[in-house]
């Protein structure tokens, strides 16, 4: 699975420069473009992790805003 994750992330022109740039990134984005594989059973996807890099509260938040939106 990492070495899969590895794979892609070389594919994803930017991405970490997006990271390093922005003091708050919100995947919102990335979730949007994740959903349809998400709901592909095929895809066998059972949860996402989610690396606050010590900003554990704007994480939480975050986290609970977006079930907020899904109910």
């Amino acid at each position: 699975v990492v070495g899969q994750s590895a794979k892609y992330a070389k594919k994803q022109k930017g991405l970490i420069g997006m990271f390093l740039r922005s003091p708050t990134y919100k995947p919102d984005s990335l979730l949007k473009e994740l959903k349809p594989a998400m709901n592909d059973e095929r895809m066998a996807i059972e949860g996402l992790y989610m690396f606050t890099f010590n900003q554990i509260d704007n994480t939480v938040q975050w986290s609970q805003e977006q079930l907020q939106r899904i109910k």
